[in-house]
């Protein structure tokens, strides 16, 4: 006898995209690529484009997103919702690749990473790494610029 097939996979439920509407998917994956969330970068590079998406009060709103000591308006995203999101840069991607190898030797587990960077992705780390160049932060201008390397 045939197994019924489920209406939806239920790992979906922890997915805190699957709550919000495409723009807001989007911005949330952006909001993902960076470590420290505020309305300067938000607003010049994060929500850039996107009409009708959330404001950053509603955004630090969520429940998935956390204050940082010091300035009002500094948040981020929580260590296991900005994985997830960031994760979904690669969503229906056939572009990664299986590793098996640490150092040249087998880990015996099955890893699965992504061997290109998507080209949205590409093309926001170029804007924050010019935008963090222009707010004086090296170390995050950096980092944008090794991830779009």
């Amino acid at each position: 006898m045939a197994r019924p097939q489920a209406l939806f996979d239920f790992a979906d439920l922890t997915n805190p995209l699957l709550l919000f509407a495409a723009v807001d998917q989007e911005l949330l994956r952006r909001c993902a690529t960076v470590h420290v969330c505020e309305p300067k970068v938000f607003d010049a590079v994060l929500r850039r484009g996107l009409e009708g998406a959330m404001p950053f009060e509603k955004l630090a709103g969520l429940h998935f997103f956390e204050k940082l000591p010091g300035p009002e308006y500094r948040w981020q995203l929580r260590d296991s919702a900005r994985a997830e999101i960031f994760e979904s840069w690669w969503a229906g991607s056939d572009d990664r690749q299986d590793e098996t190898q640490v150092d040249g030797r087998d880990s015996g587990r099955q890893v699965s990473t992504p061997s290109a960077i998507p080209p949205a992705l590409l093309e926001l780390s170029i804007r924050l790494a010019e935008f963090f160049a222009g707010a004086g932060d090296p170390l995050e201008q950096l980092y944008h610029l090794a991830v779009a390397n």
